[in-house]
Order: structure tokens, then sequence, then C-alpha cells
């Protein structure tokens, strides 16, 4: 039986243990260049909405048609950006050590005991007394807001001194990362 053609079992066994170290080697390849793929899609999504928010907070700044109004750590305007396709609208926009949250509420869902003094109302009764309302939460941003102190608006002899004209916005991410918005 010397002449009959085939493997031993010796060449089997070396041949199929080489495949499957082929294969093991291409396996780790793969995971480590699909993690790899992931970190960088998620990087990439972080940018993304980084240069969203950033665009659209300024966008509402510079469209804002009241002076500020602020209290504690939350920023309260009214501005004709339309982001949300209703017409002018209210937004409050408040940090709380690591997140940026932004509620805009469309005018013509305030209720109507808001109509006087729709900043006030806002800041009193919060978003929960509107008929609707948009709310986005940013995590992993320690916001900061910066504004003339009352002190120098009383000096330059402005009348409310809760209700400053310049507002300077520091996003900074956890890598240290810092962003300025002016409005």
């Amino acid at each position: 039986m010397r002449g009959q053609q085939g493997f031993t079992l010796m060449e089997l066994l070396l041949a199929i243990t080489a495949s499957v170290g082929v294969v093991a080697v291409a396996m780790g390849i793969y995971r480590q260049v699909s993690k790899d793929e992931i970190r960088v899609d998620e990087t990439r999504q972080t940018q993304l909405k980084i240069t969203l928010v950033l665009d659209t907070l300024k966008r509402m700044g510079e469209n804002r048609t009241r002076p500020f109004l602020i209290r504690d750590n939350e920023v309260f305007f009214s501005t004709t950006a339309d982001i949300l396709g209703y017409g002018r609208e209210l937004v409050r926009l408040s940090g709380d050590g690591d997140t940026l949250r932004i509620t805009i509420i469309p005018e013509i869902f305030m209720p109507e005991d808001w109509k006087d003094k729709p900043l006030l109302s806002f800041a009193r009764k919060g978003e929960n007394a509107a008929s609707w309302f948009y709310t986005e939460t940013i995590p992993f941003f320690h916001p900061s807001f910066h504004y003339l102190p009352p002190e120098l608006l009383q000096r330059l002899n402005v009348q409310d001194e809760h209700k400053p004209d310049y507002l300077k916005i520091i996003l900074q991410n956890d890598d240290g990362k810092k962003w300025i918005i002016v409005f």
C-alpha cells in the first residue's frame, strides 16, 4: 500500500494546526482593527456633536432678542434663531458640573400667563409649565458662564444687574480642551 496517494495522519494534524493558528492570528487582527475603528468613529461623532453644539449656541446668541437673565449656573434668553422651526424661542443653558443642558421652548407653546415676562416666568416656573419643550443634554462638558459682575454693571449705570448684555461660555471636556463662545 505504499504506492497509494494521500496524506498521513501526522500531515493532516500539522495542516489543521497551522490553519487554526492562521485563523487565530487573523481574528486577533480583525478584532483590534474593529476596536480601533469604533474608537475613531466615537471620536468623530464627539467632534461632530461639539461642532453642532457650538454652532447652535453661537447662532442662538447672535439672534437673541432680549438681554440675558442669569440665575446661579443658568442663563436664560430669547432668540429668533428658529432652531426648532417654530419661530422665536426661549432658551435656558444650564450646567451641573459635568453636563451642559440646553432647553428650548418655542414661544407659541408658552403658557398664556408668561406673555408679559417670558424670561422671568421661564426662570421661575421652569420648562414643565410649558405645553411642549425640547431638552438636549451634552455630557462630559464642564460649562461655566461668565458675564459682567453686578458691581461693574451698577458702576456702568445698568438698571438690572441680572440682565447683562455680554456672555462668555466656556466649555471644557475631561481632557482639558476648551471651547469659548462669546455673545
